[in-house]
């Protein structure tokens, strides 16, 4: 979906360092495990989300403030936001579309630490659209799923699912454009879908 997360990979920059430093004490998000729609643990699992987003947009705001970026629930918080996207974001994590990297994120399959650890804010990104879309569309809300391969998505739903924070921004062989404003405008469509 968007190109900058699948840009090439190039020696040691200093925004690679600055990103190195900035996540080293990045909170990982550990959710329970969980497995199926209809069970206990998926209501376990729904409410250690919903009551742990505070938790991650905090760790996001810190680990933001690194790069002088505020994601202030505004129009200039979301376009500060996306202006840092196509600097940063690919930095995150090594290999972002390898199977090992996919697997983690869709399925939780491994813990979000280590060479995972970028995995977080990228989360926690969605976490923050999630919450932004939500404040312009109340009539919307969180749903938390697990399909029958184990796939976990988070999406805002109301009339139909228009937003997921795991799919928008994650989906192999996408290609978008690496203009600063295209976070916005997709968060802001997403908002008034």
């Amino acid at each position: 979906m968007f190109g900058w997360l699948r840009r090439a990979p190039s020696r040691r920059t200093k925004q690679q360092r600055e990103m190195a430093n900035a996540l080293t004490d990045y909170p990982p998000y550990t959710p329970p495990a969980w497995w199926s729609t209809d069970s206990i643990e998926h209501a376990a699992y729904t409410k250690f989300f919903l009551e742990n987003r505070d938790d991650r947009l905090a760790a996001l705001r810190m680990f933001l403030a690194r790069f002088n970026v505020a994601p202030d629930f505004d129009d200039a918080g979301l376009r500060a936001v996306s202006a840092w996207c196509p600097l940063y974001m690919d930095l995150l994590v090594d290999d972002l579309y390898s199977d090992r990297v996919w697997s983690a994120y869709h399925n939780f399959e491994a813990d979000w630490v280590g060479p995972l650890l970028g995995l977080n804010p990228i989360f926690d990104l969605g976490v923050h659209c999630g919450e932004w879309v939500l404040l312009r569309n109340p009539r919307l809300e969180w749903q938390c799923l697990r399909g029958p391969e184990h796939f976990v998505a988070h999406q805002i739903v109301g009339q139909k699912n228009i937003y997921s924070v795991k799919t928008r921004r994650f989906e192999r062989g996408r290609g978008e454009s690496t203009k600063e404003d295209s976070f916005y405008r997709h968060i802001q469509w997403q908002a008034i879908a």
